[in-house]
Parts: structure tokens; sequence; C-alpha cells
């Protein structure tokens, strides 16, 4: 025989033998579920709780969408998009409303943007499991390479009939590396362009 036949092989075995577990475990259940056994059956109520409730939970997160940075340009940090990536697996988002709050860019010449505001609005649907590009960019512009930058992103969007927001994720411009791009998140220690 060959690799192939004998890795099916082992596949096929491996599953004749977990299905003759569960079909002994399914079986030894309704023994006991028809015993009418008082403490069993609350046994098993208590179990299919925890299960419901781990699994709302789990479905949480599927009702949230997250904020990433796409690409980056060393020369303007706002050329590229940000993306919203909807994670559940069943539902649409819609009525997408954004605000990117840049707090500060400074550029390599010393010129700095602070407090601009973009608002804007998606009609379009995002569907389970897909992602929409979003722009920051602002009409003010200052001429790259920029070396820092903050720049607050919030979402406000429906899905099943419920608005949710995802408000002031953090994206830092890390304009001293060979690679200048926004990360998402606070540094744990001060970034070195950031002392005035």
């Amino acid at each position: 025989m060959g690799r192939l036949q004998t890795f099916l092989l082992s596949i096929w075995n491996a599953i004749r033998y977990f299905g003759c577990l569960l079909w002994r475990a399914a079986r030894w259940v309704g023994c006991l579920i028809r015993r009418n056994d008082y403490t069993v059956n609350w046994i098993f109520r208590v179990l299919a709780l925890i299960g419901f409730l781990l699994l709302m939970l789990d479905r949480q997160y599927d009702m949230q969408a997250t904020i990433s940075a796409t690409a980056s340009d060393p020369n303007n940090a706002l050329a590229y998009p940000f993306a919203v990536t909807n994670n559940s697996r069943y539902l649409a988002i819609t009525d997408v409303h954004w605000e990117c709050n840049l707090v500060k860019l400074v550029s390599k010449g010393g010129s700095t943007v602070t407090d601009s505001i973009v608002h804007s609005q998606s009609p379009a649907a995002i569907p389970p499991g897909k992602t929409v590009n979003i722009s920051c960019s602002s009409s003010i512009y200052i001429e790259g390479p920029h070396t820092a930058g903050l720049i607050l992103i919030s979402i406000t969007y429906k899905m099943a009939f419920r608005t949710f927001e995802v408000k002031d994720v953090p994206f830092r411009w890390s304009g001293l590396t060979s690679n200048p791009q926004w990360v998402r998140g606070d540094f744990a220690s001060p970034h070195p362009v950031e002392h005035d």
C-alpha cells in the first residue's frame, strides 16, 4: 500500500473508533435519562445551561467588528485606508458610521497636525466574514515622511436590530523604523518621538 492509502486508512479507523465511542456514550446517556432519575436529570440540565452560556459568550465575539491597519506609505501616513472586519459568521453589518480623530501627526520637517476629525458613513453592508476599507484621510495634508502620530478610530454599526459601538481604538504611527506603519494599541513605554 502507498502512503496515501495508509494515511486514509488510519483516518478511517480513527473515525470509526471515535464514532463507536460517541455511540456508546449516547446509549449510556439515553439509559440514564430513561431511568428518570431526578439527580441525573438535573445534572444534564446544569450541563446544558453551562454549554449554552459558553456558546453565548463565544457568539458575543462574533457580533463585534474589528479595526486594523491595511498597509502603510512611508511618505503619507493617511494614504491607505483602515479595515473594518465583520467577525460574524451569519449576520451582516449595516449602517456603518466611523469617526477618525487624528490627535497628532508630526512630519520629519517639524510640521504638526492636531485634532483633525473625519466623519463618514458607508451605506453598503458588510457581509459576514468580509472586510470593508474606510478612509481617514483628511483635507489637511502635511508632507511626509512622518515621524509620529496618533489616530483614534470609532465606529458604530447595526447588526441584528442592535446598535454596536467600537470606541476610540488607538493606532500609533511608528515612523522611525525601516518600515513605518500604523501599530494598533498603545506602547508599553513612551514612544521616543512623542516627548515634547
